[in-house]
């Protein structure tokens, strides 16, 4: 049974796995790269954060990854540990059903991110540790677009685009996890947008339950979600956005369509990445002025509280989401 035996062609080498407790591997000193510093690598299962945090805090366990911004504070404020900052695979964004009213409309698309204040989102629900989001994708991304610049808010703009729109006190649910940060972020959107007089209803679930919903793409009764954009490598936005891509089949879940994009999104495809960077990023441009079904809001690096006692990785380096080889650790 590979799944309860696995074999690899890594430095370390499978030893023992009790469900819901922790995974074991141990040396193996005849890797092909050289063999690693560590005698062995635990990861420990905690599913309760306070107690994961408790556990990193005392010593207990030496890295603790996909910290919250609460908990990368007390990390940060311990003497012996590091917080390390990467990139984040993708910007929170919402994506919106464009195939019926009201979102079919642009103008409605388009006030609703004017009536958005992203700064207030990064400010309220990241402790400091977040960025607005102006694209698609995060710095993670070999497309990403230094160039854009923020995207405006305006509220008395979005009040007059939905008025134009015939969609004044617009009124929907909006879908999304029950967890942190989309519950706070998403009471804050609530907050925010009624200044132009819309009316939202939070649906919050737990998250196996929203991905078998979201998956299935937005329609009447959920005709906005709330999520994260996972777009770290070249090609991942066309896959949110080709009108090929259509849920539930694609990832295309608000049904965006728009020949031009697809096209420039064909002719990146069949170049190398150095060359579709420029028709990449002509797409998302196109996308975004639109804009598309999908809104971008705000980014939270991935944080990782990181023990003192761990040497021989330049943690700058580090790309989100993909630990340093583990052969490089060693233990003070």
């Amino acid at each position: 049974d590979i799944g309860k035996n696995p074999v690899g062609t890594g430095p370390f080498q499978f030893s023992e796995w009790v469900q819901q407790q922790r995974v074991v591997f141990k040396r193996f000193d005849g890797y092909w790269g050289g063999a690693p510093n560590l005698d062995q690598l635990t990861f420990v299962v905690i599913t309760d954060e306070s107690a994961r945090l408790a556990s990193f805090l005392s010593g207990e366990t030496l890295i603790d990854g996909g910290l919250t911004t609460t908990d990368a504070t007390a990390v940060k404020q311990n003497n012996n540990s590091v917080l390390v900052s990467a990139p984040q695979i993708g910007p929170y964004v919402l994506i919106l059903d464009t195939r019926d009213a009201p979102f079919s409309d642009k103008r409605v698309r388009q006030a609703l991110s004017l009536a958005t204040d992203r700064n207030a989102l990064v400010q309220g629900t990241s402790s400091g540790f977040g960025s607005v989001a102006n694209q698609y994708m995060t710095s993670l991304n070999p497309f990403y677009d230094k160039s854009l610049p923020p995207l405006e808010e305006d509220v008395q703009q979005a009040k007059t685009l939905l008025e134009q729109a015939g969609a004044s006190n617009l009124k929907f649910p909006l879908l999304t996890f029950n967890t942190e940060p989309y519950k706070s972020f998403t009471q804050l959107l609530q907050q925010q947008w009624a200044r132009a007089g819309i009316t939202v209803t939070i649906n919050q679930l737990e998250t196996s339950q929203f991905l078998a919903t979201a998956g299935k793409g937005t329609n009447s009764d959920t005709p906005a979600m709330a999520t994260i954009l996972l777009t770290q490598r070249p090609g991942q936005v066309a896959s949110w956005l080709v009108s090929t891509a259509f849920a539930p089949a694609g990832k295309n879940r608000g049904y965006y369509s728009n020949s031009q994009f697809d096209s420039l999104e064909q002719q990146a495809a069949t170049h190398s990445v150095a060359d579709a960077k420029s028709y990449e990023q002509q797409a998302q441009k196109l996308a975004l002025e639109e804009p598309s079904s999908i809104i971008p809001l705000y980014i939270i690096p991935e944080l990782t509280g990181v023990s003192k006692k761990i040497q021989g990785v330049d943690w700058s380096q580090w790309k989100g989401w993909a630990y340093p080889l583990w052969q490089q650790f060693w233990m003070s």
